[in-house]
C-alpha cells in the first residue's frame, strides 16, 4: 500500500497529465534532467509536511499540512513569462 503523500501526488499528476501545454511532461520529482525535448513540463514533489496535534487528550489527534510544489519549466524565449502564465492557468 503506497504512503498517502504518495498517493496525494500521484492524484496530482494524474490531474496535471493532459494539459494543452505541456500534455504529458509531467514528472513525480523535483530532479529531472529537462533538455529541450521536455518542454514546457512540470515538476510535482512534496515540499515539507507540518504535523501539529489537533487535541490534546488521548489518544491525540494529529493535523496534517503537505505542501505540494508544481513547478512549470519552459524554453527561455522572449515570451516565457506568457508561457509560464498559460500553464499557471490550465
Amino acid at each position: 500500500m503506497a504512503h498517502v503523500r504518495k498517493t496525494i501526488r500521484d492524484n496530482i499528476v494524474t490531474a496535471c497529465t493532459g494539459l494543452t501545454t505541456t500534455g504529458s511532461r509531467v514528472y513525480r520529482s523535483r530532479v529531472y534532467p529537462l533538455d529541450t525535448t521536455n518542454l514546457p513540463g512540470l515538476c510535482i514533489y512534496t515540499r515539507s509536511e507540518d504535523v501539529e496535534p489537533s487535541s490534546l487528550t488521548r489518544p491525540r489527534n494529529l493535523a496534517r499540512n503537505l505542501n505540494i510544489v508544481i513547478e512549470a519549466y519552459v524554453r527561455g524565449t522572449s515570451n516565457s513569462d506568457n508561457s509560464l502564465d498559460t500553464i499557471s492557468k490550465e
